[in-house]
């Protein structure tokens, strides 16, 4: 008997050897398949797999939306997060995700970093502006409204609110 359980154990260890990896999900898949959610954990899991700060998702209460939305919620998420790891110098950053009981949801892109002073002007080597124009332009075409909150050493929020009616 215990010599057919360990032929048994080496014969599924070898199939399993075989067998190619399973791919993982890219996030465009990830987003279509099963959403939002799952979509951001996956970008932040290989982000956090490059180093740097402590990536951290909170979907409280979070109801997906359609296909559209998430989309560009995900985008948005994606410039917050690589503008927060360019020039932030920050050691957390949390996207958090909460629906409301009216239907409207809210992203938020929280950092611990440096911040900055929105309405100031750019200087060299400090980015153009454009990835804040760049989610700006994302959020209006669902009908949201995005909102920058940041101070010089006090880090820096991006938050976007989609209310429940918003284009899909």
């Amino acid at each position: 008997v215990e010599l057919s359980q360990t032929a048994l154990a080496e014969m599924r260890a070898l199939l399993a050897e075989l067998r190619p990896p399973t791919p993982r999900p890219t996030g465009r898949e990830a987003l279509e398949s099963q959403g939002l959610v799952a979509a951001l954990a996956l970008h932040l899991e290989a982000l956090q797999g490059d180093g740097g700060p402590v990536l951290t998702l909170d979907s409280y209460r979070y109801r997906r939306r359609a296909f559209a939305i998430e989309h560009a919620l995900y985008r948005i998420a994606q410039e917050a997060l690589a503008n927060a790891r360019k020039h932030a110098r920050a050691s957390q950053l949390v996207v958090r995700l909460v629906a409301t009981r009216a239907g409207t949801t809210r992203m938020s892109i929280i950092d611990d970093g440096i911040g900055f002073e929105p309405d100031a002007p750019r200087e060299s080597g400090h980015g153009s502006g454009l990835g804040l124009s760049s989610m700006t332009e994302r959020a209006g075409k669902i009908s949201a409204t995005l909102t920058v909150r940041s101070a010089l050493q006090k880090g820096t929020t991006i938050e976007v609110m989609v209310p429940a009616e918003a284009k899909e």
